[in-house]
């Protein structure tokens, strides 16, 4: 039976401008693979190069993008509880080899730094680790969203309208298959419909309870009752929903494709990418948007990857959880340096005395340093620019150093 993976790292040789480049994506503290990452960086520096390399790992026929023959792409995995590792030029056309996860013990792994491989080189030099095998992995769940495609399980749907209508044949296939069970023979359709309607709930009533913090703003109004149609509040109009901007589109699909998706599956888990989700939304919207994401997956098995400009967006992220990337002379890309995570037990504040009516009363004095984190969280969901955003994670990095 195949085994749920999770991503645990990723290493770029010889690929386009990542000279070599070593991802981790475990927490530091506790060596857990992150159930959630998010890649920041200027615009150009391969954050979706990165998402892309991840995302094909999990469905290499789904991801279409050219590399060079002598790149190495290297992903490793936990595979209930083992690590393996993933070899590949970063392109369909090579097959992909997979590794033990004990070649990190040999001798020839500093020699990955010091001299990048590239695909072929990297096999003949650790082909003594090599699987006869390639793992079979779980990939159910798996949502690639960006501004041009939201695909789940490789299916994309490019509109509304497409959405509900997979839906209309979901709901009349799974109707008659209810109407094949032996207990409905002798009952009544009004009977069947009755027990239907409670053990199957229709998707799109619970979908208008999750739209209407975005609709009701708008003046807008989803009727699910009447073949999924927008309305305008104010005039009662009918509303294309091809007459939405196309973020605003974009935020309503995702959220009503993975809505449907996981619909009535508590313990389904998965894999989402995100590349710049935020395009095209505001940065209140933006913030909402990941802040469903993350919720949606807060009890589930599996890990969401995203890409992001918006420092409003990367403030949910913790601070291990945010990986920077950076240009380096010498390397091409670089891992920037993290931020470590907060201290386990935080240093006591100083306190002092108010008297009240009621008598003597300790309060806490906030230290300088806890001051400026403060105003640093406030200033990081407040900018929109990627430079400033940079410096504040710095400056927050020192101060917790300094803790």
């Amino acid at each position: 039976m195949p085994d749920t993976a999770r991503i645990t790292r990723i290493i770029l040789s010889r690929f386009r401008q990542f000279g070599f480049c070593d991802i981790p994506l475990k927490h530091p503290g506790t060596g857990e693979p992150l159930s959630r990452v998010c890649f920041l960086g200027p615009n150009g520096i391969g954050k979706s190069t990165v998402l892309d390399q991840l995302f094909r790992v999990l469905s290499p026929e789904d991801a279409n993008s050219p590399s060079s023959e002598d790149a190495l792409v290297l992903v490793g995995l936990d595979i209930a509880g083992d690590t393996v590792f993933r070899a590949s030029n970063g392109a369909n056309h090579e097959r992909p080899i997979w590794f033990q996860g004990n070649l990190e013990d040999s001798s020839r792994w500093s020699s990955l730094e010091n001299n990048p491989p590239g695909f072929q080189e990297f096999v003949e030099r650790f082909s003594d680790y090599a699987l006869a095998s390639s793992p079979e992995l779980i990939t159910d769940g798996l949502a690639w969203f960006s501004p041009e495609k939201n695909s789940i399980n490789g299916d994309s749907v490019s509109g509304f309208r497409e959405f509900l209508e997979a839906r209309e044949l979901d709901r009349a296939a799974n109707y008659h298959e209810f109407l094949k069970h032996p207990d409905n023979r002798d009952r009544t359709v009004a009977e069947i419909d009755a027990e239907f309607g409670t053990a199957h709930p229709d998707v799109l009533e619970s979908l208008q309870e999750l739209w209407d913090p975005v609709l009701t703003p708008a003046f807008l109004e989803f009727n699910p009752a009447d073949n999924g149609s927008l309305t305008s509040t104010q005039t009662g109009d009918e509303i294309s929903f091809s007459a939405l901007s196309t973020g605003l589109r974009n935020h309503l699909l995702r959220m009503a494709r993975l809505h449907a998706h996981y619909f009535q599956k508590p313990n389904c888990g998965g894999f989402l990418f995100l590349d710049d989700p935020d395009t095209g939304l505001n940065p209140d919207l933006a913030r909402s948007q990941m802040q469903f994401f993350l919720d949606l997956f807060a009890e589930r098995t599996g890990q969401i990857f995203t890409t992001t400009h918006s420092p409003r967006v990367a403030s949910l992220f913790a601070a291990e959880e945010r990986i920077s990337l950076r240009f380096d002379s010498e390397r091409g890309v670089a891992v920037g340096e993290k931020i470590s995570p907060r201290p386990a037990e935080p240093e006591k504040p100083s306190e002092e005395e108010e008297i009240s009516d009621t008598g003597p009363i300790t309060r806490p004095i906030p230290t300088p340093n806890q001051e400026r984190l403060s105003q640093i969280k406030r200033e990081m969901e407040e900018t929109e620019d990627q430079d400033e955003l940079a410096d504040l994670l710095d400056e927050m990095m020192a101060l917790r150093r300094k803790r």
